[in-house]
């Protein structure tokens, strides 16, 4: 795995969020994937969707907390041209369906236990059992990927231990009942792996 290092953090989500992600990193992959419409499911205090907007994309996000601060940002994301849901769990909520396609769906989900940021129970970051949470995130992942239009790209900072090694660009839908890595009821024609310098993978590396 590569890292992927910039002088300077860049413009957009909030500096002061426990965890949040450089949007050097999303301008990178912006400009690698050229996305129409970009989702992040986990959107945290918003870094993907202003460097999307600030790209003239089209963004959509939507987060577990309904926190006053998410409640500000829902509004701010929304005057400028965002769609935005909150109070959604994306290990379990239906992302296509609230959302439709889109081209890019990215993800940096929380890591465990090292950061907690609520005490609902639904919350990966307060799923300690580091079985319990690759389940979660496994089912995020699928989610996710069922939210990929065809063509377009799967891609997290995340990763279970069998899915590592590159982002996914869908070729076909998954199969009914896909689980993600490695997943028995996908053919391995349905995607391609599309290697990035700090890649692992989003998505079903199997199917």
């Amino acid at each position: 795995m590569s890292i992927l290092s910039f002088p300077e953090r860049g413009e957009g989500g909030d500096a002061r969020y426990r965890g949040n992600c450089s949007p050097k990193v999303y301008e990178w992959l912006l400009k690698q994937a050229r996305p129409r419409r970009l989702l992040d499911p986990v959107m945290g205090s918003g870094t993907s969707l202003d460097v999307a907007l600030r790209s003239g994309i089209q963004a959509a996000g939507a987060d577990l907390s309904t926190s006053p601060y998410h409640q500000a940002l829902k509004a701010r994301l929304e005057r400028a041209g965002a769609q935005v849901h909150l109070g959604v769990d994306a290990t379990r909520a239906d992302l296509a369906g609230l959302f439709g396609p889109a081209d890019l769906v990215v993800a940096h989900p929380a890591y465990g236990t090292q950061l907690v940021y609520s005490d609902d129970p639904r919350d990966m970051s307060q799923l300690g059992d580091d079985e319990v949470f690759y389940e979660a995130l496994q089912a995020l992942l699928v989610n996710m990927r069922e939210a990929t239009s065809v063509g377009g790209i799967t891609r997290s900072s995340s990763a279970t231990p069998a899915s590592r090694g590159a982002t996914t660009r869908i070729r076909r839908k998954p199969s009914p009942g896909c689980r993600g890595a490695n997943c028995s009821a996908c053919a391995s024609r349905n995607s391609t792996t599309w290697p990035v310098a700090d890649a692992t993978t989003a998505s079903c590396a199997g199917g």
